[in-house]
């Protein structure tokens, strides 16, 4: 599913990355979970990776109700229409509207405009191929846990193998806001690495973190090219 800010191009270069601590843990988080694409190709690239509990989180309230209810058993629409787009713009918090909201949407950005082309492609059914595909995945896992908490909520064992994909500093994400605290992340960032193996996505970080990976990306709205970075806390 489209996600602004998702990692959906660059998931193979981090999951090759990722791969190298797989063998170290049974739990994986994902505290920032958006579209789930990094959960989805860690078992596409690895198929010997079943991890007895799988964590996912995001604050985003129907983001994180779409996955639960995908769970539970949950199918997403096929086809939307733009006006039934549009009545669910203001609507109250739901799994349907955390699905189109990103999934219908032109670039994925929440409720930006009704996603539609000249060749009648259909952004629904994209939409809900890729969430279904990471539905049936989860659904063979032990445990799976979805949480709708901040970042340092969500309850998180010992020995897990943690992928943070937070809203970068200077940009904003979907259901985050521009208020994000950067200090106080990258804080909780170091004590949780005093027990699991933690990686982070963004483009810089504090000094005492290292950078273990940087991918050359090109940005789909304007074509500027960024190069995204992978972090680990050096005082380990």
């Amino acid at each position: 599913m489209r996600y602004i800010g998702g990692k959906y191009r660059i998931r193979k270069q981090l999951i090759d990355y990722l791969l190298n601590y797989i063998q170290y843990t049974d739990c994986f988080v994902e505290p920032f979970v958006g579209s789930a694409n990094i959960t989805l190709s860690l078992f596409e690239d690895n198929p010997l990776f079943a991890p007895s509990k799988i964590i996912i989180n995001d604050f985003h309230t129907d983001l994180a109700m779409m996955w639960q209810a995908i769970l539970n058993g949950w199918e997403p629409p096929s086809i939307f229409t733009e006006e039934e787009y549009e009545s669910l713009r203001n609507a109250e918090s739901s799994a349907l509207r955390g699905f189109v909201g990103h999934g219908c949407s032109f670039g994925g950005i929440w409720f930006s405009k009704f996603a539609k082309t000249k060749d009648g492609r259909n952004y629904c059914l994209n939409a809900k191929n890729s969430i279904m595909k990471v539905g049936e995945l989860l659904k063979g896992i032990e445990e799976v846990e979805v949480y709708n908490l901040s970042y340092e909520q969500v309850p998180i064992p010992n020995g897990a193998l943690i992928y943070n994909d937070p809203p970068y500093k200077d940009t904003c994400k979907p259901g985050a806001g521009n208020d994000f605290d950067h200090e106080k992340f990258w804080q909780w960032v170091r004590e949780l690495s005093n027990k699991c193996q933690v990686f982070t996505s963004e483009y810089s970080a504090p000094e005492d973190f290292e950078c273990v990976l940087e991918i050359n990306v090109e940005l789909d709205m304007n074509r500027a090219k960024r190069v995204e970075r992978l972090f680990k806390y050096k005082g380990i």
